[in-house]
C-alpha cells in the first residue's frame, strides 16, 4: 500500500525558516531527497500522507505493540530485516505490517542512492520519553528521519538557533514541526559549513504520547554487527 503525496497546492506547511543556516529545501516527491548532495543543502524533506486505514491503524495500537529493533544490513536485505522484527508481534499477517515492510524498505532504496551507501542501519524506535530533545546538530554524514506515528522532528528557523541553543528546555521561541510521514534527509554538522541544521527530537515525557520514528544512518563505530539473517 503506497504513501501519497501532498498535491503542491496544499505544499505551504513548512514556513520560510529564513537564512543565516543551510538551506533547507521541501518538495512533493522522493527526487527533492537527492538534492541533498548540493552545496549549501542542509535538509531535504518530502511531505507525504498515508491512507487513513494505515494512520488509523497505527494509533489503534496500544504502546507496547509498536515495534521496535535495529540492524545493519545491505540495502537489499533491509525487506527482510524489518520482516523478522514484526514477525512474532501484533502486526504480523496485518495490513500494517506489509505497508511498513515495503515503506521502509522503499525508504532504503532511496537512503542508498542519496547516501551513496549499500550498508544501512535501520532503527525503527518505539519512542514515549524525551529522547534526543535537545537542539542539536546530527554528527552522522546523512541521516533520513521519518515519524510514523506522534509528533515529527522539531526544526527552529535561522534567527532563532543561538537563542535556542543556549535555552534548550526553557526555549519558547518559534518552532516548525515536521509533520507525520515527512521524510528528512539531514546533512551532519560536518558535512557541510554552517554546521547543519538545528532541530530536535520533540520532548513528549509526560504526555502520554508514544511515538514510531524511522532512522537511517551509514555505518558507525555505534551500529551492530551487518545482518546476515542468521540467528
Amino acid at each position: 500500500m503506497a504513501v501519497s503525496v501532498v498535491p503542491p497546492a496544499q505544499s505551504a506547511w513548512l514556513t520560510d525558516l529564513g537564512t543565516g543556516q543551510p538551506g533547507i529545501l521541501r518538495g512533493d516527491s522522493p527526487a527533492i531527497l537527492h538534492r541533498i548532495g548540493e552545496r549549501d543543502v542542509g535538509l531535504c524533506i518530502w511531505r507525504r500522507t498515508a491512507p487513513v486505514e494505515i494512520i488509523q491503524a497505527l494509533e489503534a495500537l496500544a504502546p507496547g505493540d509498536l515495534p521496535n529493533g535495529r540492524a545493519l544490513a545491505q540495502r537489499r536485505h533491509v525487506e527482510p530485516v524489518i520482516a523478522s522484527i514484526l514477525e512474532g508481534t501484533r502486526l504480523a499477517g496485518a495490513p500494517l505490517e506489509r505497508f511498513l515492510v515495503e515503506d521502509i524498505a522503499m525508504l532504503a532504496a532511496c537512503y542508498a542512492r542519496v547516501a551513496a551507501s549499500e550498508i544501512i542501519d535501520v532503527r525503527l524506535e518505539a519512542v514515549n520519553h524525551d529522547a534526543c530533545w535537545k537542539f542539536h546538530r546530527d554528527r552522522s554524514r546523512l541521516r533520513l528521519i521519518t515519524t510514523y506515528r506522534g509528533a515529527g522532528t522539531q526544526i527552529v528557523p535561522a534567527s532563532n538557533v543561538d537563542e535556542a541553543l543556549q535555552a534548550q528546555r526553557a526555549y519558547l521561541g518559534p518552532i516548525v514541526q515536521l509533520p507525520a510521514f515527512a521524510v528528512a534527509v539531514f546533512k551532519g554538522e560536518q558535512t557541510i559549513d554552517g554546521g547543519g541544521v538545528l532541530h530536535r527530537s520533540p520532548p513528549i515525557a509526560g504526555t502520554g504520547m508514544t511515538r514510531l520514528v524511522l532512522c537511517m544512518d551509514g555505518p558507525s563505530a555505534a551500529s551492530p554487527p551487518v545482518w546476515t539473517g542468521r540467528s
